[in-house]
C-alpha cells in the first residue's frame, strides 16, 4: 500500500488512448496589461492542450482576467506560489516524467548581478533536467546585450534543452550550437483573412518614448490623404495615458482600455479594429503582428538605435518604417492594395515556417 501511494505521489503525467503523456511545467507570468504576451503564451498553452499534456502552470501575481484570457483547461493546476511550482516539477523530475517548456520574450545579456544569478540558476535547471532524463523546450528568445555570464548560461540552456528558438537569426547566431531562429509565435496559426471595410489606420506607441508633435499631425494627414481615419489603440494598458492625450490634442478616436474591461474582451475589441483597419503603425512588435494578422499593413515606428523591431520583422515582413521623433519630419506611407497582398503573403509564409515547430513540440510532449 505505501509503496502504490508513493508512486501515485510521484507520478506526473498520464495516459491519453494507451499512450504515456509527459506533465507539462511553465510560467504565463509577464507583463499583465499587455495582450501580446498573453497572445504567444497563448499559442504555447494551446499547443499543449493539443498534445493532450497535463500542465502545471505558474501564474505569479498576475490577476484573473489575465488569467482568464489563456482559457486553461479546468484539470490543470494553476498556482501563485513558485515554492508549490518548484515541488511540483521536482516530484515529475524525479521519475523522468517531467518537460520545462520556458516562454518566450526578450533575454538582456547585460544587466545586474541579481539577473545573473538568475539566468545561471535556470540553466542549472535546464541541465539537471536533462541529466534525471527529462526534457526542456525554450522558445522564442531574443538576445541583445554583451557577452558574458549570462551569454554561457544561455549557451547551456541550448545544449541541454531538447529544442531551443529564438525569433531572430541575430540571437540563433549569438547562441550558436543548437540554437534555430524561427518567427515569433505570433505568426502560428494564421486564420483566413477577412475581407472587411477598412476604413481606418491603428496606431499605437510606447508610453515610454517621445514622438514629435509635427511628425505626428505629418502621420495623420498621410493617413487621411488615403481616405482613411487614425485611431489610436491602446493594446498595453501602460500606453493609455499617452494615447488619451495624444487622440484629444489631434482630434481623432481612441480605441481605450479602461479598468473595468478585462483582457479577453478588450483583445476581442482589439481584434475588431485591426480587422478594419488598413494599416498599423506602432514601435511595439506584438501590435504590429497582430494587426498584421487581421490583414492591416505593419509599419514600424523607428527610434534611435531600436533593435528589436527590425530584427524580428526585417527577414520575415520587409515592413515599412517611419520616424516619427525628427522635428517636422514627413511621413509617407504606402497602404495601397499591392502592399497589402505582399503582406497577407508573408504572412502566410512566416506562418508556414512555424509549423514545424509546433509539430516538434507536440512531439515531445508525447513522449516521443
Amino acid at each position: 500500500m505505501s509503496f502504490k501511494f508513493s508512486f501515485n505521489w510521484c507520478f506526473s503525467g498520464r495516459m491519453i488512448g494507451g499512450q504515456y503523456v509527459r506533465s507539462v511545467f511553465l510560467s504565463i507570468a509577464a507583463a499583465q496589461g499587455n495582450l501580446g504576451d498573453v497572445f504567444i503564451r497563448r499559442e504555447i498553452t494551446r499547443a499543449i492542450e493539443r498534445g493532450g499534456g497535463a500542465a502545471v502552470v505558474y501564474r505569479g501575481s498576475m490577476p484573473t482576467g489575465y488569467v482568464n484570457a489563456f482559457e486553461l483547461p479546468s484539470d490543470w493546476t494553476i498556482t501563485s506560489s513558485p515554492a508549490r511550482f518548484l515541488w511540483r516539477l521536482l516530484r515529475a523530475a524525479v521519475v523522468g516524467n517531467a518537460l520545462i517548456i520556458m516562454t518566450p520574450g526578450p533575454a538582456s545579456l547585460s544587466g545586474g548581478v541579481v539577473g545573473a544569478i538568475k539566468r545561471v540558476g535556470v540553466a542549472c535547471m535546464i541541465a539537471l533536467n536533462r541529466i534525471m532524463g527529462n526534457r526542456s523546450i525554450v522558445l522564442g528568445r531574443a538576445l541583445r546585450g554583451a557577452p558574458g555570464v549570462r551569454l554561457r548560461a544561455e549557451k547551456a540552456m541550448a545544449k541541454f534543452s531538447e529544442l531551443y528558438t529564438t525569433r531572430d537569426s541575430q540571437s540563433s547566431r549569438i547562441v550558436g550550437g543548437r540554437a534555430e531562429f524561427f518567427p515569433d509565435l505570433g505568426f502560428a496559426c494564421l486564420d483566413p483573412f477577412e475581407e472587411k471595410n477598412r476604413a481606418y489606420v491603428g496606431v499605437s506607441l510606447r508610453h515610454d518614448r517621445t514622438v514629435d508633435e509635427p511628425a505626428l499631425k505629418s502621420l495623420v494627414c498621410c493617413i487621411e490623404s488615403y481616405g482613411l481615419k487614425p485611431i489610436f489603440v491602446t493594446q498595453v494598458r501602460e500606453d493609455r495615458r499617452g494615447h488619451l492625450e495624444w487622440a484629444e490634442a489631434l482630434g481623432v478616436e481612441h480605441l481605450d482600455w479602461p479598468e473595468k474591461i478585462h483582457h479577453s474582451e478588450q483583445e476581442r475589441r482589439i481584434e475588431d479594429c485591426y480587422s478594419r483597419c488598413a494599416g498599423v503603425v506602432s514601435d511595439r512588435l506584438h501590435v504590429l503582428i497582430l494587426g498584421a494578422r487581421k490583414g492591416a499593413i505593419p509599419v514600424i515606428v523607428d527610434s534611435e538605435n531600436e533593435q528589436k523591431l527590425h530584427a524580428s520583422l526585417d527577414e520575415i515582413l520587409y515592413p515599412q518604417a517611419v520616424n516619427l521623433c525628427e522635428n517636422g519630419g514627413q511621413v509617407v506611407l504606402d497602404l495601397g492594395s499591392n502592399e497589402a497582398l505582399r503582406i497577407q503573403e508573408a504572412m502566410a509564409s512566416a506562418s508556414r515556417r512555424l509549423e514545424p515547430v509546433l509539430v516538434r513540440v507536440n512531439s515531445i510532449i508525447e513522449g516521443a
